[in-house]
């Protein structure tokens, strides 16, 4: 509030931003309040980016496809390829890309949206520069076409632990259901091994339809949660994705504790796999961990897992782009929806 009485004074300079960090709905109701009473066009622009929300679509996308943290990871570092935007005419999203691509071939072309300031392009390039240079693409350079017929098959999900932002991981997995779901048959299959009082919390998970079921066990009972681990992968002949999440209200000492326990078992059971089935398809298995200190990041590479998300620097990340680009909050609120 302090901050919005001295942005929106009169003799204070246009288009400063306030971007507050919301990690609670009753936080936002306050937010929305002091927006709708200090705000005015032009002065304080006052974003509030709910950080539970963001992360927890974010994992919830990781375990769909694995392959998004590389991608994110990338865009959202302000090194080399980032997300970029520039006021625009055309709402026409098809035909504005068909003709960016026809002269442009240093950026892509992402999409054209529309907010209250009016309409956005957004591309995908290593400086603002590139955007607009133009060098005509002949046709052998490049071919894209869209696959109508395309699919997505069934996803299988193992959930290791808890955080604060189960809810909004699971709302994440709700979306994607319903977007691709056709049959009566769920799309996302999921398995949540956590111990009874975390699990009670979340009502078993019994809100979800495509939580098939739900484990009790300690992080110490490992008999439980590896037996759990092992018959839900040999159950099932498409990949699995395991999502192993830090509890971020444990004290300082603890803090990821429990997530690298329940990698050093995950680890134990695909090495057990190798051995018994020297052909068995490491691949098959996606592991995603979640951690909350960046000092633990060399001890979960050092387990193969390519997949590490450190989550307050992807939030710090995507705070840094919308405070140079007010245009991509709508944009990231877009693109981590399904």
């Amino acid at each position: 509030m302090q901050v919005a009485d001295i942005t929106a004074n009169e003799k204070s300079a246009d288009n400063q931003k306030i971007i507050v960090e919301i990690t609670d709905e009753w936080t936002l109701d306050l937010v929305r309040k002091i927006i709708d009473s200090k705000q005015v066009k032009g002065k304080c622009n006052i974003i509030p980016v709910k950080v539970n929300e963001v992360l927890g679509q974010i994992l919830s996308q990781f375990c769909l496809m694995p392959e998004l943290n590389m991608a994110y990871s990338e865009l959202f570092s302000n090194k080399g390829a980032e997300f970029h935007s520039e006021a625009h005419t055309d709402e026409d999203e098809t035909s504005f890309i068909e003709k960016y691509l026809a002269d442009h071939n240093h950026a892509i072309p992402v999409t054209t949206m529309k907010n209250a300031d009016g309409t956005f392009a957004f591309y995908v390039a290593d400086s603002e520069n590139d955007i607009h240079r133009k060098s005509k693409a002949t046709p052998s350079d490049y071919r894209v076409s869209l696959k109508k017929d395309y699919w997505i098959e069934r996803k299988n999900v193992i959930i290791l632990g808890h955080n604060s932002k189960c809810k909004q991981i699971m709302a994440g997995f709700r979306d994607f259901s319903n977007e691709w779901k056709r049959t009566d048959e769920e799309i996302v299959r999921i398995v949540v091994i956590d111990d009874k009082k975390s699990l009670e919390k979340m009502n078993y998970y019994k809100d979800y339809p495509f939580v098939i079921r739900t484990v009790e066990a300690d992080i110490y009972e490992k008999d439980v949660i590896c037996s759990a681990i092992d018959e839900f992968i040999s159950s099932n002949e498409e990949d699995t994705s395991i999502l192993i999440l830090s509890d971020d209200s444990e004290i300082n000492e603890n803090i990821d504790a429990g997530a690298l326990a329940n990698l050093v078992y995950v680890h134990n059971i695909i090495t057990k796999k190798v051995k018994e089935n020297p052909c068995f398809d490491v691949e098959s298995v996606d592991v995603i961990v979640e951690i909350i200190d960046p000092k633990h990041h060399d001890v979960v590479n050092n387990y193969s897992v390519n997949n590490v998300v450190i989550s307050n620097r992807y939030i710090s990340k995507m705070i840094t782009q919308i405070s140079e680009f007010e245009a991509l909050f709508d944009f990231y609120n877009d693109i981590l929806t399904y």
